[in-house]
């Protein structure tokens, strides 16, 4: 079967909302020419939710397979006329993350009429900053990047929900504006929390005695945020305090720590581990046991000689203070 017939084989499916063969969705890959011509004409005669549904499995077997090239069909899809369409073709681009979809999820960022599609597009620009700064991107790339999202944050027009996004796409550069905006957000009340996330993005030293502060603060929620901020950083230097937290009131603070130390791994976090493999509470001692496993796993990944290996459940406050003293829970 020519991939023509695949690809009206494949929305001929989608008509009739039949299972979409993976065999099918791999002729969206890598679309040019005459086939892309073919998928616009079909596109067209798709009603909103069909196409909504074909961007989410798309973006489902992006995420499952870094092979697929999705570009082309994301760009038709950031261009369509409704709003919901657009939002999964931002996120289609978070998973695709091609080089030719800079440009318009840029653009998206800075002009996306609608409120949802735009925060779908400023978060996929968390995608690029990232690549931009682990890449080593021009410079002008990165500086176009960042103009946008500092309009984004000081806007007035820009709600929380579009400053929070903003603020974790920025904090991926590494720059002085991105710092001080950390900074500043950390200072307000309403992006306390979303501040210390952009900490462990960020992943500079500096933040490092903030993380050590916030994983002591009273409010549970700013202790599991810092928690997650380390696994990020995956910071050897943190392991201690994250030992601190087996010993958390809140369970769920206490489970995240246990993750927290598989992900960072290492001889101390192996050894807390250990211990907490031995725990009266089969939940802790399961999710000892799943992270050490991950500990160990990294331990041997990384002692392969070069050249052989192939947001919020617990509400958070305005109080910042810092834990006096904790008690012991039970169950550890």
């Amino acid at each position: 079967m020519s991939s023509e017939d695949l690809l009206e084989e494949l929305m001929r499916r989608l008509q009739e909302d039949a299972p979409l063969p993976e065999i099918a969705l791999a002729t969206l890959s890598g679309l040019e020419g005459e086939p892309l011509h073919q998928f616009r004409r079909a596109w067209i005669e798709l009603d909103t939710d069909r196409r909504v549904r074909l961007v989410w499995i798309l973006t489902e077997a992006a995420a499952d397979n870094v092979v697929l090239d999705f570009a082309a069909v994301c760009e038709v899809a950031m261009n369509d006329p409704e709003p919901v369409v657009r939002e999964q073709a931002y996120r289609l681009a978070g998973e695709d993350a091609g080089s030719s979809l800079f440009e318009p999820t840029l653009r998206a960022a800075a002009d996306e009429p609608d409120h949802e599609a735009r925060t779908a597009a400023i978060d996929t620009l968390g995608v690029f900053t990232l690549q931009a700064q682990a890449d080593d991107w021009p410079e002008a790339a990165q500086q176009a990047a960042q103009r946008v999202l500092l309009d984004q944050l000081h806007s007035p027009e820009a709600d929380l929900t579009l400053r929070q996004a903003a603020l974790l796409s920025i904090s991926y550069l590494t720059t002085p504006e991105s710092e001080t905006e950390i900074r500043q957000a950390y200072a307000q009340p309403d992006m306390r929390q979303t501040a210390i996330e952009a900490m462990g993005r960020n992943c500079q030293d500096i933040w490092l005695p903030d993380l050590r502060t916030e994983l002591r603060s009273k409010q549970p929620a700013y202790r599991l945020q810092a928690i997650l901020a380390c696994i990020e950083r995956e910071d050897e230097r943190l392991v201690p305090d994250l030992v601190d937290r087996i010993g958390d009131p809140e369970r769920e603070v206490r489970l995240a720590a246990i993750q927290a130390l598989g992900a960072i791994g290492g001889r101390d976090a192996e050894l807390a581990l250990d211990e907490i493999e031995r725990s009266s509470d089969p939940a802790f001692r399961r999710a000892a046991a799943q992270a050490l496993g991950e500990a160990r796993g990294r331990d041997e990944f990384f002692s392969i000689p070069r050249g052989l290996s192939g947001r919020d459940d617990l509400t958070g406050g305005e109080d910042d203070g810092v834990e006096d003293g904790e008690d012991d829970p039970e169950g550890l």
